[in-house]
């Protein structure tokens, strides 16, 4: 019963997150489409969403410390200018 209630997390993770990716992936910096210079070995964004969605388990909680350093710098830029 537990190994049900472990696939069907991860599977509603896997779909939230690639429809996280598919809405603002390209607003966030996820753009494997464009013509980048930067070296990678995704030939497109539904190759590397697809496999972002399938380590959602690493990648989400390594978004949510970026984001937070993130807010946390704007908060702190916000308050040195008062």
């Amino acid at each position: 019963m537990e190994v049900l209630y472990f696939i069907g997390a991860y599977l509603i993770g896997f779909f939230i997150t690639l429809t996280f990716l598919k809405l603002l992936g390209e607003r966030i910096g996820f753009d494997y489409d464009g013509g980048s210079t930067w070296p990678d070995e995704w030939q497109s964004n539904a190759e590397a969403y697809t496999v972002f969605s399938f380590i959602w388990f690493v990648f989400i909680p390594m978004l949510i410390i970026a984001g937070t350093i993130k807010i946390l710098c704007k908060a702190s830029e916000w308050y040195l200018k008062l």
